[in-house]
């Protein structure tokens, strides 16, 4: 189990689920691209969901020959020391033990959480790893855990908190059926080859190779975050350059499917648009402007996006398929199936212009700033998230679980 549902959502892991970019390669889970077209009987709420026969007009400024700054793409020792020591450190060693379990162990359960007598969403697991005293779990649950030991079977009465995410839960009196299955002792790891052949599965035998295996998948990841940095810097250009008749339909739109995406993300940490306002301080005012605001700019790409594809006499061909399935890692037709042939040529225009404007932009090298040294900082959740890819399971169910 990688996400455990009944927890708090910290406030900086929602900021990173709601940030919208200007134009996001993204298959929404309804395939929105692909909705019907608008209608003159449509209803104000119905136009909303249905994609507008036309965004606007635009017209382009400039957009070949502008300047785009290019880092130098590296990977150092110290950095790849760094995140080993790290993953040592938050891997101890787990030892099965024949006694209670205390403060700092860790107990391997079964748990079932129920409300009037009935199970409710995400609130059961099978063989879960969880440390008493980590405070993952809400008040109550690790602290009826303390002095059990393998095999016990227990029933912790507990309420959650009246501020809690999900309002179905929120204040409401649960009960938890827990099985022990195992109660371990943990010890701090050593990086050593034996450590990494166990950590890994077996994918790396030495400490050396791990270090190498790593290096080149932080390296990759960092290549990949620069060329999307380097597409939306490109794709920014031309729209500031450009000028705009945005269609209200065509906001509406964007704007009614920015929503729906934000709620589909919501859902999935037990949460409703209501929650999050209150949990976030923003006023509904606020937020509904926002939206709006990232609709326009959405709208905006859109538009320069088809003007700039059909000015050059662009047309879709295998190689813009393939390059979709490399970003997506999915064959075309996996992707025509769970998106939409629209929704899928709309992405390939994108890349092929995207990719266009990098190869017509005047490359500079990138200035020298203090800034410099933050990239492994903000590189760090797309290269564990590499890692966790490549036999770092362990590193990836520990972040799903954070508090």
């Amino acid at each position: 189990m990688k996400e455990f549902k009944f927890m708090h959502v910290s406030s900086k892991k929602m900021s990173v689920i709601v940030a919208t970019a200007a134009f996001a390669l993204l298959f929404s889970a309804c395939g929105a691209l692909g909705a019907k077209k608008s209608t003159p009987e449509a209803t104000p709420a119905e136009a909303a969901e249905a994609e507008p026969e036309s965004y606007g007009k635009v017209t382009l400024g400039d957009y070949k020959g502008m300047d785009l700054e290019v880092k130098e793409i590296k990977v150092t020792d110290e950095e790849i020391q760094s995140y080993l020591e790290g993953l040592v450190k938050s891997n101890p060693e787990q030892t099965e033990v024949d006694r209670a379990a205390a403060d700092g162990d860790v107990v391997n359960i079964d748990y079932v959480g129920k409300k009037d007598g009935v199970a409710f969403e995400g609130g059961t697991a099978s063989a879960y790893d969880l440390k008493l005293g980590s405070g993952s779990f809400i008040q109550g649950f690790e602290e009826g855990l303390i002095g059990a030991k393998k095999g016990d079977h227990k029933t912790l009465n507990l309420t959650f908190p009246e501020n809690y995410g999900n309002k179905e839960l929120a204040g409401k009196a649960v009960t938890f059926d827990v099985t022990v299955n195992a109660v371990k002792e943990e010890k701090e790891s050593v990086l050593d080859d034996a450590w990494v052949e166990r950590y890994t599965k077996g994918a790396q035998k030495t400490v050396d190779a791990y270090r190498e295996a790593l290096k080149a998948q932080f390296l990759d990841q960092r290549k990949k975050n620069e060329k999307s940095m380097e597409m939306n810097q490109v794709l920014q250009d031309a729209v500031e350059h450009a000028t705009f008749e945005l269609s209200p339909e065509a906001v509406a739109y964007e704007t009614a499917q920015i929503k729906k995406r934000m709620e589909q993300q919501l859902k999935q940490y037990g949460m409703d648009m209501a929650s999050y306002l209150q949990m976030s301080g923003m006023k509904q005012e606020d937020f509904d402007q926002q939206m709006q605001k990232d609709a326009e700019n959405e709208a905006k790409y859109r538009l320069v996006i088809d003007e700039i594809f059909n000015k050059e006499g662009f047309h879709l061909g295998e190689a813009d398929y393939k390059a979709l399935e490399e970003q997506f890692g999915m064959s075309k037709d996996m992707l025509i199936e769970r998106a939409g042939q629209k929704s899928v040529d709309l992405n390939a225009r994108y890349l092929r212009v995207a990719n266009f404007l990098i190869d017509h932009a005047n490359k500079v090298a990138e200035k020298v700033s203090e800034t410099e040294g933050n990239q492994t900082e903000t590189t760090a959740a797309g290269e564990s998230g590499a890692a966790a890819e490549n036999g770092d399971t362990k590193a990836a169910e520990t972040s799903a679980a954070a508090k």
